[in-house]
């Protein structure tokens, strides 16, 4: 028996380095797609509510922002400015936008626009959803700088976006989500 092994220890050896790069390879493959190409998420709390619900398991596309840039009504996930936590939002204004909010209302004059649309909203919101501002005039107005996006949630009443903590600047943004 101890013949065996003695013939066979070349062979063994290839194999098990053959295994240990094998198996290296595919961890690196696991990682390379999670960093760059996809990786899963969870959502936490109601603020994408009916689109998307507490605790639904969502896909992020990183690479989908690396060839491209975040469109309007894309869903995306970002990190919050403390940096400990990553949220999904919905992008309602892009760079060079100015964006209003009255009367439960979003309002968009596009880049190199005059006039300001209503952002049709129907297919995503609820119907009883209205959006609400922190100040006491009733008004929200901000312009939109060349790198920044403006985020809601779907479910208006219970999200903190930006309403609450302003622009979100590109590098914030991970990328796509994706059912």
């Amino acid at each position: 028996m101890n013949q065996y092994i003695e013939y066979n220890k070349p062979i063994i050896k290839t194999y098990l380095i053959e295994f240990v790069l094998f198996f290296a390879l595919f961890v690196a493959c696991v990682l390379a797609t999670r960093l760059f190409i996809v990786s899963p998420g969870i959502v936490n709390g109601p603020s994408m509510e009916p689109s998307y619900f507490d605790e639904d398991l969502f896909f992020v596309n990183h690479f989908a922002y690396l060839v491209g840039y975040p469109e309007r009504l894309d869903v995306v996930e970002i990190i919050q400015k403390d940096e400990k936590k990553k949220v999904i939002k919905r992008v309602i204004g892009l760079p060079g936008d100015v964006i209003e909010i009255k009367r439960g209302q979003v309002y968009i004059q596009k880049r190199g626009e005059e006039t300001l649309e209503l952002l049709d909203e129907k297919m995503y919101l609820s119907v009883t959803s209205y959006t609400t501002v922190l100040n006491q005039k009733g008004v929200y107005r901000v312009s939109l700088g060349g790198n920044q996006y403006f985020v809601l949630g779907d479910n208006r009443a219970q999200s903190l976006d930006s309403r609450h903590y302003g622009p979100v600047s590109r590098d914030r943004i991970v990328g796509r989500v994706i059912h």
